[in-house]
């Protein structure tokens, strides 16, 4: 989305775990990231100086949030217009991005994979059962959105 001089482009891509946005200033040449807590903030639309964006994380439903047009183009303030849906059975529940190393064993073309822990804050040693949600291999990725089916299980 452009803002409504054309010179700013806000844009919204994956990166290793969440949503990123980021503002690409056509006079400077330079690309800000838009700073903002851990969950996924796409900008969905920009109209004069208002842009409209929807934030979530596995944990959270989507919520619409505005903010208006800032000089300093890496910080936003957001304001909520809706509130996500609070599901009492997440209040429980964290996520936590990890990277792992392989550093010994077989040599392998791929030495290094991430993934994201999403289940119960506490819980007995080896008591929590390990649900894989496959993301769709090396041309898809997985991103820190709600995704409804995966709240069901993890929440049971």
């Amino acid at each position: 989305c452009f803002s409504s001089d054309s010179k700013l482009l806000f844009f919204s891509t994956p990166q290793r775990y969440n949503i990123m946005s980021y503002v690409l200033n056509f006079e400077t040449g330079i690309l800000n990231q838009i700073r903002h807590d851990s969950t996924s903030l796409m900008v969905l639309d920009v109209f004069d100086d208002t842009i409209l964006w929807l934030n979530t994380s596995v944990i959270m439903p989507s919520r619409l949030m505005i903010s208006e047009l800032n000089k300093n183009e890496d910080e936003v303030e957001l304001k909520a217009i809706t509130e996500p849906m609070v599901i009492d059975e997440l209040k429980d529940i964290i996520y936590e991005n990890n990277e792992y190393v392989y550093s010994d064993g077989p040599v392998e073309d791929v030495k290094d994979f991430n993934f994201m822990y999403y289940g119960p804050k506490e819980g007995k040693e080896k008591s929590v059962p390990v649900i894989l949600a496959a993301h769709g291999g090396p041309h898809a990725s997985y991103a820190n959105t709600f995704i409804f089916n995966h709240a069901i299980v993890v929440a049971s």
